[in-house]
């Protein structure tokens, strides 16, 4: 078994770093934007069913059309037929020549496509399609009713880039590729998903290895069951792993909690072992608030005693003063008579 999350960690750093990655793998000097993974089960897939022809739909610079006839060379077998709106890749004067594969500008549902390539594999024992042009989801269904007629049975249509749109890539894309394949299978029983060709964990085309079963209801329902049985294994991975990560956090909380009371302890220790010099201090403090009533009282006794005198000087100011005062009103009184 394994981990779901950890293969969507990688794909989704694989995905975001394309200058490092995707945009820089290259067959032959030629860039083609595919991951080695991918490459490596298509030459598996060519390898087991000797294709007369492989439609390519979505060209671009040429790389993966370039690699595909570089396998049929090996083999000794088989054309690459390649469809592009444009007719060069962009920064690009020309796309590589090679005698094994075949240039068509268009679009890769337009009817007279359509019947160009109907054309020159009619006839043909074992042809497989590969649809990498525009993702939005309408235009690969389309291309899914066009190209599944021509793939003959046994062989592959494959869809790819179905990891837009959340799966697990670009969240934000909208309706793609994965979107499509669902549809298309709910209206064709002729083709079912091979999970197994996705033993390399890193894909860019998820359920995108559409076999052409007709005929052979057992191979369907085979291959069927077996993709259930990985969601079935995934999903059973995803509550294990959230089963795990509960017994973590659960784990931590614990320790926190042990810890929290640890130091709990030892502040009541410490509070403990502070309480006689609190006692003492508390003491010296009722000391030194006693003294300080009293120094208190004392201030106000000797303010009432200052206060007394103050009184009995003013007194005593008075009287001299009427004393002294009083030879004078005699002699007025004297000087008026």
């Amino acid at each position: 078994m394994h981990d779901q999350d950890a293969i969507d960690a990688f794909h989704q750093i694989y995905y975001s770093t394309p200058e490092r990655t995707i945009y820089n793998t290259h067959w032959l000097g030629v860039a083609a934007q595919k991951y080695p993974t991918d490459l490596w089960i298509y030459q598996e897939i060519m390898y087991e069913l000797r294709p007369d022809f492989i439609i390519e739909t979505g060209t671009y610079w040429g790389g993966s059309a370039l690699f595909l006839a570089s396998v049929c060379e090996m083999l000794g077998h088989g054309e690459v037929i390649t469809i592009d709106t444009q007719p060069i890749a962009e920064s690009h004067s020309t796309r590589p020549a090679h005698p094994r594969i075949t240039y068509i500008e268009g679009s890769s549902v337009a009817p007279e496509v359509v019947a160009d390539v109907r054309l020159r594999t009619d006839g043909a024992q074992t042809v497989m399609a590969i649809l990498d042009s525009d993702h939005g989801r309408e235009h690969v269904f389309n291309e899914l009713k066009v190209w599944c007629d021509v793939v003959t049975e046994g062989s592959y249509l494959i869809v790819e880039d179905s990891n837009v749109n959340g799966h697990p890539v670009l969240p934000e894309f909208g309706p793609g590729p994965m979107e499509a394949i669902e549809l298309f299978l709910s209206m064709n029983r002729d083709f079912a998903p091979d999970r197994s060709r996705e033993k390399f964990l890193l894909t860019a085309n998820p359920r995108g290895f559409l076999k052409k079963v007709a005929g052979s209801a057992v191979e369907a329902r085979l291959l069927v069951t077996e993709a259930k049985l990985l969601a079935a294994e995934s999903q059973v991975e995803r509550v294990e792993q959230e089963r795990l990560t509960s017994d973590t956090e659960a784990e931590e909380m614990r320790e926190a909690l042990a810890s929290r009371e640890q130091l709990l302890q030892e502040i009541v220790a410490q509070r403990d072992a502070l309480a006689p010099e609190r006692d003492a201090l508390a003491a010296e403090r009722d000391a030194l608030a006693a003294e300080t009533d009293a120094l208190v009282a004392e201030r106000d006794s000797l303010a009432a005693e200052q206060a007394g005198l103050s009184t009995a000087l003013e007194d005593l100011e008075k009287s001299a003063s009427w004393r002294l005062t009083a030879p004078l009103r005699a002699v007025k009184r004297g000087l008026r008579g």
